[in-house]
């Protein structure tokens, strides 16, 4: 589970990763998984154009399934 915080704060699993390392932990955690589907969600005020950039990081490499979580609508 990738998290998209505001202020440029990017969490894998809860564990703060620099934007910049994002990647190779990506390719780091999915390198030996069979499941190439990564999970990713953001605050909810965050502008998307931040979430598209985490997902177009992902997407260089390799990951190219991604399932965009959101907190329930009551």
């Amino acid at each position: 589970m990738v998290t998209v915080r505001k202020n440029e704060l990017v969490l894998i699993n809860g564990e703060r990763v620099e934007l910049s390392q994002l990647p190779a932990r990506l390719a780091r955690i999915f390198q030996s998984r069979g499941n190439d589907v990564v999970f990713i969600t953001g605050d909810k005020d965050l502008e998307f154009r931040r979430v598209a950039e985490v997902i177009d990081l992902a997407n260089g490499v390799g990951l190219r399934r991604v399932a965009l979580m959101a907190d329930r609508v009551d």
